[in-house]
């Protein structure tokens, strides 16, 4: 994905989950804080949705 390999190019971080890549767009001014945290909101529950959707339906 484009998002990580910029993170990676630039040297901002290590992610340590696909919520961590919105965080660090965030703080480094890529995208909007606030479009960041809606990002990150979506990217948790998208995980929810993936790993427990047996608990969610």
């Amino acid at each position: 994905m484009l998002e990580t390999t910029i993170i990676s190019r630039e040297h901002w971080g290590i992610l340590e989950s696909y919520v961590d890549t919105f965080v660090i767009l965030g703080r480094k001014g890529v995208v909007p804080e606030t479009l960041a945290q809606n990002l990150v909101n979506m990217a948790r529950f998208r995980n929810l949705l993936v790993h427990f959707y047996w608990k969610v339906k």
